[in-house]
Formats: C-alpha cells, structure tokens, sequence
C-alpha cells in the first residue's frame, strides 16, 4: 500500500477506536505503524516477546 493510502486507513482505525469507541487490533511489521498505536506486544515465533501494558490492558 502507499503511504497516502496507508495514512488514510490508519485515520478511520484511529476514527473507528476514539469516536466509535471501538477496539481495532493492527498487525504490521512496520514500525511507523505501530508508533502509531496506543499499545504494542511484540510477537515471535507465536510467543510475546514483549507488551506495552502501560495502560493496564491485559494481553
């Protein structure tokens, strides 16, 4: 995807997440993505390598 495509579905993840209230789970190895986002776990080889649970959500 272009980044101008790419910038434009991540505004309606972001949309649907804070006005609908809805949770949106984004899988992406891109870093510039998942800066993006409120919360991270890090997976490898189907194990979590790490997770940002700064907010207190449970993984």
């Amino acid at each position: 995807m272009d980044q101008e495509s790419g910038a434009k579905v991540m505004q309606v993840f972001k949309s649907l997440a804070m006005d609908a209230g809805r949770t949106v789970v984004i899988v992406t190895h891109s870093g510039e993505v998942a800066g993006q986002c409120d919360q991270i776990v890090e997976v490898r080889d189907g194990h979590v390598l790490n997770a940002d649970t700064e907010s207190g959500a449970r993984i």
